[in-house]
């Protein structure tokens, strides 16, 4: 199927491809595994093909690893982390110190 197509578009597939493999690797991961909303799932690889593509200029084989690292790792709002992080109080004296109960 790449026979029939022009240089510069061949050149285009050659560089995306990876990114494109990494996305659609999140995007079943994502939806499979981790059972996340399709919405979501959407965008959270869409940012993971944004990263592939951010380090292509390394060569074909870190732009498929550095996306798919970036889907590996761990999220800011995990349910663990939440769990044991302390509750802060509903009181805006809290915050200065100068709360009483």
């Amino acid at each position: 199927m790449t026979d029939t197509l022009e240089f510069s578009a061949r050149d285009t597939l050659k560089y995306v491809a990876p990114a494109a493999l990494a996305a659609v690797i999140a995007f079943v991961a994502f939806t499979l595994i981790g059972s996340t909303p399709l919405l979501r799932a959407m965008g959270l690889s869409a940012a993971v093909a944004g990263v592939a593509l951010t380090v292509r200029s390394m060569g074909a084989l870190m732009s498929l690893v550095g996306g798919l690292a970036s889907h590996s790792a761990p999220r800011t709002g995990h349910k663990r982390a939440a769990a044991a992080a302390p509750r802060r109080r509903s009181c805006w004296r809290w915050a200065l110190g100068r709360c009483s109960h």
